[in-house]
């Protein structure tokens, strides 16, 4: 796999034009915007692989060997593009520090185990579908509120904010259940427009009596 990145950052604080601004220590403006990919694949996804097992012919257990899994020779590399950019600001002799960064995500080739028709003896077949983004910031504020010989206080208070979305499911967009079933049905589902891996299922209304 090729995985470019790159950054740049901007010390704003060492140019001519802040020489006098006695109120700013430190500015710096970054950013950054790279691909990386998913390593955490488990093994053989793309080969057809065969289990053993034992079955009753004629009141005799016997061997039996069967297809476990369909191939998909074609598989890829599950990969994310990212966008960050970002501030980092000092103040008033060190007494104030914010960092404050946007991030833009999005993870394509998603390996996922596609829907198939049943006829073919098989649920499912791992494939490269769909996409999912992630957008969102991060808030550092800290502040130095006493700093003398003998006593330190400083407060931080962190901010973080993120939306995740499936932005497509394959040709059709069609809902994949990743969970396991659970009481009358209930699971998760991965469907377009909502976050990864949402919860599932029927609306109980109570309980019916004759009474």
């Amino acid at each position: 796999g090729f995985f470019p990145s790159g950054g740049v950052s901007w010390l704003v604080s060492n140019e001519n034009f802040m020489r006098n601004v006695q109120t700013i220590d430190h500015l710096r403006l970054r950013a950054s915007f790279g691909v990386t990919g998913n390593t955490e694949i488990g093994l053989y996804r793309s080969l057809a692989t065969i289990g053993s097992a034992t079955t009753l012919i004629g009141g005799q257990r016997v061997a039996r060997s069967f297809a476990q899994r369909l191939p998909n020779s074609n598989l890829e590399w599950e990969r994310t593009r990212q966008f960050d950019a970002g501030i980092e600001l000092t103040m008033f002799n060190q007494a104030l520090l914010l960092e404050a960064d946007y991030y833009n995500k999005l993870t394509y080739n998603l390996i996922l185990d596609r829907p198939i028709p049943t006829s073919t003896g098989f649920g499912s077949i791992t494939d490269n579908i769909g996409s999912v983004s992630n957008k969102g910031i991060d808030l550092k504020l800290t502040t130095r509120n006493i700093n003398t010989e003998n006593f330190t206080w400083s407060t931080t208070i962190n901010f973080n904010y993120n939306k995740n979305r499936i932005e497509s499911l394959g040709l059709n967009n069609e809902d994949i259940f990743p969970g396991p079933n659970w009481v009358a049905g209930s699971q998760t589902i991965l469907r377009v427009g909502e976050p990864v891996n949402s919860f599932w299922g029927y609306e109980r209304l109570g309980v019916w009596g004759s009474d």
